[in-house]
């Protein structure tokens, strides 16, 4: 894997060993393991900006929910008392018919109270209106304040977005090794500018436990080699013993410059003996119709899975 940093920025520090020593071509590192570090000051002073405007957009959105409390409170309120005036109105309504009659068919009462209940009686009307009145404001505030709290919360979210970026592009100053493996080639030093857009390479990380011989054989070859059964005895200077294992897959599609066709085997890391990528090798497949000898060419190679990988290393 061809490894860089996503941020722009200067290389600072290389990651060290067990014995303290600056990492180096040919070092093995641990997975998770410091490789390199670049300047971060840059990125920190926006992880301190971005946590304060996080904070602020919190401040922001609880005073906006405490507002819209505050307004359905009045709220309710205010329709409460819409209710006890209505109640009131409707009584005073009810003595004034009650008192009508008393003055007009029984004659017992004057028109004097008559006149004393009705005035009664539009006073409450008139506090009626104004309660109905209130509510409606009330109202109004109250979705005003719920609009506020909508927005405040999309403030929130978005400052939390910038937040979780900031401690994002934090972390990522620190490079870390995706796998165990040796490092094999340093393309930068301490204080080379790096950076995602163009990704400019660092460091290249082969590991040794997920191996693939990948030999050719003759195009007449294709049709009667078939993965997971047909065997193949891999020998190399790496190799005490002969190395039997099955075919893994193959590449469907002939080379037009040399008429070949591209079948790789998977090496378990228990039995890769002392294989190493780049190794030269040689095979002998069991086909039918007798043994197929492949002969030796550079044909161990390294199969990294990564997220960062982009590359088979050779």
């Amino acid at each position: 894997a061809k490894l860089g940093c996503r941020l722009a920025a200067k290389i600072v520090a290389w990651g060290q060993d067990g014995a303290g020593h600056p990492l180096d071509v040919g070092m093995s590192v641990n997975a998770g393991q410091l490789l390199f570090a670049v300047e971060a000051d840059t990125f920190q002073a926006k992880l301190v900006s971005a946590e304060a405007a996080f904070a602020a957009a919190e401040a922001q959105e609880a005073g906006a929910v405490s507002a819209a409390l505050a307004a359905a409170a009045s709220s309710t309120v205010a329709t409460t008392e819409v209710a006890s005036a209505e109640a009131r109105v409707k009584d005073k309504a009810a003595d004034e018919q009650r008192y009508q009659r008393l003055v007009e068919v029984d004659k017992t009462v004057p028109l004097k109270q008559l006149e004393d209940v009705r005035l009664q009686l539009e006073t409450l009307r008139q506090l009626l209106l104004a309660t109905q009145a209130r509510v409606q404001v009330a109202s109004a505030q109250t979705q005003v304040a719920q609009a506020q709290v909508r927005g405040a919360q999309a403030q929130v979210r978005a400052a939390k977005a910038a937040l979780e970026s900031a401690r994002i592009d934090v972390r990522d100053t620190e490079v870390r090794a995706p796998y165990a493996g040796v490092i094999t080639a340093r393309f930068r030093g301490l204080g080379d500018q790096v950076g995602g857009a163009p990704f400019v390479e660092v460091l290249e990380l082969t590991t040794a436990d997920l191996l693939e011989a990948e030999l050719k054989l003759p195009e007449a070859y294709l049709s009667r080699i078939v993965p997971g059964q047909t065997e193949v005895a891999l020998s190399a200077s790496g190799l005490r013993n002969e190395l039997a294992l099955p075919v893994s897959r193959i590449v469907p599609d002939i080379d037009q410059g040399t008429g070949t066709f591209v079948v790789r085997i998977a090496i378990p890391a228990e039995r890769r003996q002392g294989l190493v990528p780049g190794n030269f090798l040689s095979g002998r497949f069991r086909v039918e119709g007798g043994p197929a000898a492949v002969g030796a060419q550079e044909a161990l190679v390294a199969v990294v899975v990564p997220v960062v990988s982009k590359t088979v290393t050779r």
